[in-house]
Order: structure tokens, then C-alpha cells, then sequence
């Protein structure tokens, strides 16, 4: 047996109007929009509501909202969507057959008249020696999460994107130093990034650097850096330092592999309307092809989804 948000028991299978899976910025704004219109909705969510918004120490382009934290911005989504009369149950998706808008999950099987998929994106993993190992003891994807465990000390981020310089932005308040390192030769953040960085005295960019494997028995003692130029290997020590990893993300949709029209990468292909390959099941957020994947673009196709999924609703009384 499983609670909802309300504590409202949930039996072995339940049915509702619009199921929704994931609780980032997408699925929580899908559920706002879906119970105001009002549909019954919920969602499921195998951790903590936020979803990757969540883990992000400063947010400063979500517009009206300057300088907010991830933590706060996300308490607010989830708790307008609450409020709205959207459901929330957090748990384990065990398995998902679109073509009849089925869920297995660890608190049993729900059915849905409509879905909408926002199990958004994960970080990418280096796939080098070494990173398994240490992952946890020395090795985060989170620079909120794990931070403060480097506090004093000096700090790797490997990427060269705005998640990583903005990361490294954030790490350079409790680190004693960090050392940014580029593969290529050149940043690929927003300038506005890209200046601060630059400019602060605690990060060191090293271009044309690159990570090729982590050292050490039972903890982490060396790293093995290679100059993407010259080919020269660097062995540095690295005993108490932190290493954190960004560079870039892949989608979670492994659950919809070969039952949903995805493109090279795994990402879902939609229509304009969100919709899938299916009918009325719609994709939301980090999980679809999309040119830009930010917050306000998440929130943007849940707004969609959410609608799109009530018009479903009424086509099909």
C-alpha cells in the first residue's frame, strides 16, 4: 500500500485521468495546468520532488526571478501544484507500456486515460577508470549535494558548458580552489558566465585538459590528465580533493525504449503538441528532442502537456 501527498490510501491499482511521471519543472507545471482545468492528476516521482532544477545552487535567467536557488524555486512549483489538487506519490517506476497508459511501480499498478512523460534528463558520466570507484568518495555530479564536503580544499570540474562554469561558480565559495578543466579551447557558456568565471580569483580555467582516469586504493589519489593538444599526460595528486563532473546530460528514458519513437540519443520526438507516437501520451521537459533545455523551456512544454492532455480528455467524450 502506498500514501499520496494527502495520505489518501492507494490500493493495489488505481485509475486516474492524467498520470504524470516525474516532478521537475515540466511535470509539476503539467500537473498545474492539468488539475486547473480540472483533470484528475498524479504524479509519480521516484525521489524528491525538483527534479535536476533542485539540485542547482543559483538560478539567475528564470525571468521574474533573479538570483533564486533551485531548492526554493522548486518548493514553490510543487507546492502551487498541490494546491491546484494534483496528487503526488514518490515512488519506484518499475515499468511503463505506453500503448495502454499502464504504470508499474513499487506502490502497484496505476492506468490513466492520458500520460505525460517528464522523467527529464541524468548526468552524463565520463566513462573513465576510476569514476565508479570513487563515485561518492570523491566523484559528485552535484556540486549542491556534495559541496560542502570540499569545503577548504581544491576542487576539479571537468566541462565547458554553463552547467559546469556555473557549478564552479558556485564551488568557489567553499573550495580553496578550483580548477576548471576545458577539453577543447575555448568556454562554451553564456558570456555573462563566461566573464565572471574568468575573472574569479579562486578558478582556474586549464584548457585543452582532460580527464582520463582516477587513482587510488581505497580512496582517490591521483588524477590522470592528458593535454588534448600535446597528448602529455599529468599525474596530479589528489587525496581530499573533490572531482565533479559536467558535461552535459542523457535523457531518462530507458522505461520507453522501443515502445516510443526516439531519435539517436534516446530523446522522445513529439509533435508540436507534445504528443508522442502514441496517442495521449505526451512528452514534457529534458526527456524530448528539443533545441534549448533550460527551466523556463521545461516549464513552457508542461504548460503544453498539461493542456494538451485535458483537450485529449474531452475529444474523448
Amino acid at each position: 500500500m502506498g500514501k499520496t501527498k494527502g495520505n489518501e490510501e492507494i490500493g493495489v491499482e488505481k485509475h486516474v485521468q492524467v498520470l504524470i511521471l516525474g516532478a521537475g519543472c515540466a511535470g509539476l507545471t503539467a500537473g498545474i495546468y492539468a488539475a486547473r482545468a480540472g483533470a484528475q492528476v498524479l504524479i509519480l516521482e521516484h525521489g524528491l520532488p525538483g527534479g535536476q532544477a533542485a539540485l542547482t545552487a543559483a538560478i539567475d535567467n528564470y525571468p521574474g526571478l533573479p538570483d533564486i536557488d533551485g531548492v526554493s524555486l522548486m518548493q514553490k512549483m510543487e507546492q502551487q501544484a498541490v494546491s491546484c489538487g494534483t496528487e503526488l506519490l514518490c515512488t519506484g517506476v518499475l515499468s511503463v507500456d505506453p500503448a495502454i497508459k499502464t504504470v508499474e511501480t513499487e506502490q502497484g499498478r496505476f492506468t490513466a486515460d492520458t500520460l505525460i512523460l517528464a522523467t527529464g534528463a541524468v548526468p552524463k558520466e565520463l566513462g573513465i577508470p576510476g569514476e565508479d570507484k570513487f563515485r561518492g568518495r570523491g566523484v559528485s555530479y552535484c556540486a549542491t549535494c556534495d559541496g560542502f564536503f570540499y569545503r577548504g580544499k581544491e576542487i576539479y570540474v571537468v566541462g565547458g558548458g554553463n552547467s559546469a562554469a556555473e557549478e564552479a561558480l558556485h564551488l568557489a565559495q567553499l573550495g580553496k580552489r578550483v580548477y576548471l578543466l576545458v577539453r577543447k579551447n575555448a568556454l562554451r557558456c553564456d558570456a555573462a558566465i563566461r566573464e565572471r568565471l574568468l575573472c574569479h580569483p579562486k578558478i582556474e580555467v586549464c584548457y585543452h585538459r582532460e580527464l582520463v582516469q582516477l587513482q587510488g586504493e581505497a580512496e582517490m589519489e591521483f588524477l590522470l590528465i592528458r593535454n588534448s593538444e600535446t597528448g602529455e599526460l599529468t599525474r596530479v595528486p589528489a587525496a581530499g580533493c573533490g572531482v565533479f563532473i559536467f558535461i552535459g546530460y542523457r535523457p531518462a528514458s530507458e522505461l520507453f525504449a522501443g515502445k516510443l519513437e526516439m531519435d539517436e540519443n534516446g530523446y522522445l520526438i513529439t509533435d508540436e503538441r507534445l504528443q508522442t507516437s502514441v496517442p495521449g501520451v505526451f512528452a514534457a521537459g529534458d526527456v524530448r528532442k528539443k533545441e534549448l533545455r533550460q527551466i523556463v523551456t521545461a516549464v513552457s512544454d508542461g504548460a503544453i502537456a498539461g493542456s494538451q492532455a485535458c483537450k485529449f480528455l474531452s475529444d474523448m467524450l
